[in-house]
């Protein structure tokens, strides 16, 4: 198992944005909802980036 670590970034049209590589790069799993979505404001996408920042990814084991 390993955490994840998701960014948060501000796009163009001013909007907040969390977005997780971990999640990205897991085609076993639905993106989890709020990642990559658009929010007003900052401190909604740093209460959300903490929040998922506990979340646990399966490796896959090599056989």
């Amino acid at each position: 198992m390993q955490n994840h670590h998701p960014k948060i970034a501000q796009r163009s049209d001013r909007m907040w944005v969390v977005e997780c590589p971990q999640c990205r790069n897991d085609p076993s799993s639905a993106l989890p909802i709020g990642i990559g979505m658009p929010l007003r404001d900052r401190e909604t996408a740093e209460r959300l980036r903490e929040n998922h920042a506990t979340r646990q990814v399966r490796r896959a084991v090599a056989s």
